[in-house]
């Protein structure tokens, strides 16, 4: 009996989704099956519109970021997410997402039976029970070379480059930046921050540089989920996705804090980084590890392991992908109104950043050498030679 599989893609897209789509697809086509596409995430199951890709061309879709069927940040209404894939002969749901994707198809596992399997997928590198996430390594990266750029303009014209980047309520993004980015401090988002304590920090990294490098300069990597007191928030609370997260403003953040630092006396460089981290290639170990992630699903729907979801394991030499019950990663409550929230994995407590300094830790590299590599030397990178001056 030929096996009728469908995968969803839900919730921020990520460079490595079209990799692990078209190893998905390419096994569903050598083992006989009928693969198919729920669009724009659990909206295409609510909606009842999905595509047949057993024979729709794939090719070159992984060398691009995001998802060619689209996603959204939707729940699914379970009455009519079944009952579309009870129309279709759906046997087994692939479920492409985060924390939020991955908490809705583990409530239809639970309450409905949907036979599920996780792929986990997101930039944040927030879900437990993997060792990193897929999208994560390609969005450090990208964030990495993009705060490490920003030195230029800040040792160039002695100023305060400001960072923003994505991370809503985990440091796992800032923490990338701020060790292989080579930034001299972050601002996490797990630790609240009042802005004097932040403008004391700036000061202290600006007189390292002028005393080591003769520039007065700094370049600080901001997560957007920041809490700070003394500055305008950057928080939308009237804008409220499906999964009840307001709407944050990363650029009104870093100018909220170049106005802070303009007046402590510093001029200022600023970036908000956003959608960047999330478009363009996969690095190659991301590709490489989406790839593993959709053979280990194919695998999980052959043995009908359901409830489970692929997860990146590091055994001390190499990176894998085994897999874990979706219980385990999904810590969830459920409120009265049948609405799921999910704990998010945090950075604090693992000693990757000290958060009185405001720095990250060696130990932070240890632990992202495996998919990052080991960092530059900031001189080796950016400075060369300090000059001296004629008396």
């Amino acid at each position: 009996m030929v096996k009728t599989i469908l995968h969803l893609t839900g919730g921020g897209h990520i460079c490595s989704w079209g990799a692990g789509q078209k190893r998905l697809i390419e096994l569903a086509r050598q083992k006989g099956w009928r693969i198919l596409g729920a669009r724009d995430g659990w909206a295409g199951l609510n909606k009842g519109v999905v595509y047949d890709l057993t024979d729709q061309p794939i090719h070159g879709i992984e060398l691009r970021g995001g998802s060619f069927i689209g996603s959204s940040r939707t729940l699914p209404d379970p009455g009519k997410a079944v009952e579309t894939l009870r129309k279709h002969g759906v046997d087994a749901v692939v479920a492409m997402g985060g924390d939020d994707t991955l908490g809705a198809a583990y409530q239809l596992y639970e309450e409905r039976g949907v036979n599920v399997v996780g792929w986990p997928k997101t930039m944040d590198n927030d879900l437990f029970e993997t060792y990193c996430t897929l999208g994560y390594p390609s969005a450090a990266s990208i964030a990495s070379a993009n705060v490490r750029d920003m030195h230029d303009a800040a040792w160039s014209h002695s100023r305060v480059a400001l960072v923003t980047l994505f991370g809503r309520n985990t440091d796992w993004a800032v923490a990338a930046a701020g060790a292989y980015g080579l930034a001299d401090m972050v601002v996490p988002c797990e630790q609240p921050y009042e802005i004097g304590s932040i403008l004391e920090k700036v000061k202290e990294a600006v007189k390292r540089n002028r005393e080591k490098y003769d520039r007065p300069f700094a370049v600080v990597a901001v997560a957007e989920g920041a809490s700070i007191g003394g500055v305008e928030s950057h928080v939308r609370t009237e804008e409220v996705d499906a999964f009840g997260n307001p709407k944050l403003d990363p650029l009104s953040l870093v100018l909220s804090l170049e106005r802070a630092v303009k007046r402590a006396g510093f001029e200022c460089a600023v970036e908000a980084l956003t959608y960047r981290l999330r478009n363009g290639m996969p690095t190659k170990v991301d590709a490489m590890l989406a790839e593993k992630a959709s053979e280990k699903c194919v695998d999980l729907v052959e043995e009908g392991a359901f409830g489970h979801m692929a997860a990146v394991t590091f055994d001390g030499k190499n990176l894998g992908v085994g897999h874990v019950p979706l219980k385990k990663v999904i810590r969830w409550t459920k409120s009265q109104s049948g609405k799921v929230t999910t704990e998010k994995r945090p950075v604090k407590g693992t000693g990757y950043v000290d958060y009185d300094e405001m720095t990250v830790t060696p130990k932070f590299v240890e632990y992202a050498a495996p998919f990052l590599g080991k960092p530059a030397g900031i001189e080796e990178v950016v400075y060369g030679h300090p000059l001296k001056p004629l008396p």
